[in-house]
């Protein structure tokens, strides 16, 4: 290399080094700005949402091109059928029945006295006098100050969940709005794939192509792998969960179902985070209902943990407890609720894919993972 391309390849080097400080500077100046972030959130939120649902339909329509024949074509246009009438369902039916039992269940939240009188009677029911005294001579401020501080907790959880059940209802346009674009990314999904693999090639050597595209396989084989299949097992934990209630004549069964429903989407703490709002309900409602409330739900839990869960989701987790937990953790410090639902996947695909590269190294190297786990 003489002394002239030296020096071009330098200029070029400095050039790309400046470009990337101005660029850091300007997303700085642009991240630091929370009302520029809105602005670009708004803007990209319907495509956004596209993408989401066009990505969670597109198993179904190829269910429907491949084991039924049915073109593209029309089974998007079924798809979307079924998907209208499941929105209009939820919109016109079960929402407004839920509000106004979170609305009724606010208002007619019965004072902490009056608890606390519910609770003194059921000592005196069904537990030993002397057993009962005991626990009311005992525990009468601390039962007292516990009660008023679930009250506040729960009176803004039912408050919080409201504004967002109304929240979904108010964003319909925004939705549909997604949907049409959804639908053409179904109808166009062949072409951008062709696209995006042809741009990755054309920027990239073909041995980086080929791993970016390995990650995205084995990312999308985790991510919809496990959100349909703890979306369909949190589904049947829901509707048992209201048969259940219903059956043992728990008031605000519908109530409970949902919350135990949407909770179990949380791996590990889901089960745990549902359970409080539903036994606080029960106790400010229906005290005598507690145990059975409490009995149901861990019940459920058990089920779920061993026998449904396993069944639907399987082995697709493929990660120990510990990852797990730290993923729902840090998931949540960074996305709220939706961070703790796809951290899970998040940590499963990092996992895999940092175990791959270490097997790779340590082939390179006439090593396996079995000979250095035998060592002491």
């Amino acid at each position: 290399m003489n002394e002239s391309e030296q020096s071009q390849n330098d200029k070029k080097k400095l050039l790309r080094v400046m470009f990337l400080i101005i660029f850091g500077v300007l997303f700085y100046m642009f991240v630091s700005q929370k009302a520029y972030i809105q602005w670009a959130y708004n803007i990209i939120k319907p495509i956004l949402q596209a993408f989401i649902i066009a990505y969670l339909l597109n198993p179904l329509v190829k269910i429907l091109c491949k084991r039924f024949k049915i073109k593209k074509g029309i089974s998007i246009i079924i798809i979307i059928a079924l998907l209208i009438a499941i929105l209009f369902f939820v919109l016109y039916i079960m929402i407004p029945n839920l509000v106004s039992s979170f609305v009724s269940l606010t208002e007619n939240l019965p004072s902490v006295e009056q608890i606390s009188n519910s609770i003194d009677h059921f000592l005196d029911t069904y537990v030993d006098k002397r057993i009962a005294d005991l626990v009311k001579k005992n525990s009468n401020n601390l039962l007292t100050m516990t009660l008023e501080k679930s009250k506040v907790f729960l009176t803004d959880f039912l408050q919080n969940f409201i504004d967002k059940t109304l929240s979904i209802t108010t964003s319909i346009i925004s939705l549909l709005i997604s949907l049409i674009i959804a639908i053409y990314m179904l109808l166009d999904k062949d072409d951008l794939t062709a696209r995006i693999k042809r741009f990755i090639y054309a920027y990239n050597k073909k041995e980086t192509a080929d791993y970016i595209l390995n990650i995205g396989k084995k990312s999308n084989e985790a991510f919809l792998s496990y959100i349909n299949g703890k979306f369909i097992d949190s589904l049947i934990i829901g509707i048992l969960c209201f048969i259940l209630f219903s059956i043992a004549r728990i008031p605000y069964a519908s109530i409970l179902a949902l919350i135990i429903g949407i909770t179990n989407m949380i791996e590990y703490f889901g089960p745990f985070i549902g359970a409080v709002p539903a036994i606080l309900i029960t106790l400010f409602t229906n005290p005598s209902k507690v145990i059975w409330v409490g009995i149901l739900i861990f019940a459920l839990q058990q089920f779920d943990g061993l026998y449904l869960g396993p069944k639907i989701v399987g082995k697709k987790v493929g990660a120990r407890a510990f990852w797990i937990i730290i993923a729902v953790t840090i998931g949540g410090a960074i996305l709220g609720v939706p961070g703790m639902v796809l951290g899970v996947p998040s940590m499963v695909l990092i996992k895999n894919l940092v175990e791959q590269s270490v097997d790779k190294r340590l082939k390179k190297k006439g090593m396996s993972k079995f000979e250095i786990d035998k060592l002491k």
